[in-house]
């Protein structure tokens, strides 16, 4: 069956999670199957290991944590609504974002919700941690930052289209690619728009920066890559 996330590799195994309901542990140099276990539904997200801990998650809502030595199921967690994104975990807690605007955290050692709070849309893509805060990008077009210990909103701003990937943090600063062709910087404390580029073309994934260039990628398969600290064009590739 398909797989449509990212392999994540720990030390010698590789972690991937398939459409066809299970997550594999392969070895590295070989590919040969060291184990795989089965879940309730599609995993169309990459896994996270931390600390000898499998945390995957499934269309079906549902969080498995696996111990990857022993390959036995630690414990799972069930949401209300399908999961697309990778889950992500920070310190004890797992945090989740899920298609029914749902964004949770979890707290791993007794499987209770620490927190939740509900978005005006879809959520496709992972959060963002950045020291306390939580960055969510929604499908309702608003951008989020949450207290990532209580789930308090900090701040939230409307873009104008779909955010369906995960903002890119960098020295305080957010660049965030919408579905409404731009590129915008942010201000990670309060959301205060910096500059907005637009790109022409849809931008679906979560910019790079590097050496004060944000690259951005379209699915008309333009590339742009921006003065970080202006938001003027460098260059284009089409």
């Amino acid at each position: 069956d398909r797989v449509s996330a990212s392999p994540t590799v720990v030390d010698d195994t590789v972690f991937v999670g398939s459409e066809d309901h299970r997550l594999y542990a392969l070895a590295m140099t070989t590919g040969a199957q060291r184990w795989s276990i089965g879940t309730d539904g599609a995993i169309h997200a990459s896994p996270m290991v931390v600390d000898g801990t499998a945390i995957v998650a499934t269309g079906a809502g549902t969080v498995y944590a696996v111990d990857v030595e022993r390959s036995t199921l630690v414990w799972t967690y069930q949401t209300n609504g399908p999961i697309g994104a990778s889950p992500l975990v920070v310190g004890t807690h797992v945090i989740t974002a899920s298609e029914d605007g749902m964004v949770s955290a979890i707290h791993a050692p007794s499987r209770r919700t620490r927190w939740q709070v509900d978005t005006d849309g879809p959520v496709g893509a992972s959060p963002v941690v950045v020291d306390d805060t939580a960055y969510v990008g929604g499908g309702d077009g608003w951008v989020y930052a949450f207290d990532r210990m209580t789930g308090d909103q900090h701040w939230r701003v409307d873009i104008g289209r779909w955010v369906l990937a995960s903002p890119t943090v960098v020295d305080g600063t957010l660049y965030i690619g919408g579905a409404n062709d731009n590129v915008f910087r942010r201000e990670a404390a309060d959301g205060d728009q910096r500059w907005t580029f637009d790109t022409g073309d849809l931008v679906l994934s979560s910019p790079t920066v590097a050496d004060d260039t944000v690259f951005a990628g379209g699915v008309l398969d333009v590339i742009s890559a921006i003065d970080a600290e202006t938001g003027r064009l460098q260059w284009t590739l089409r």
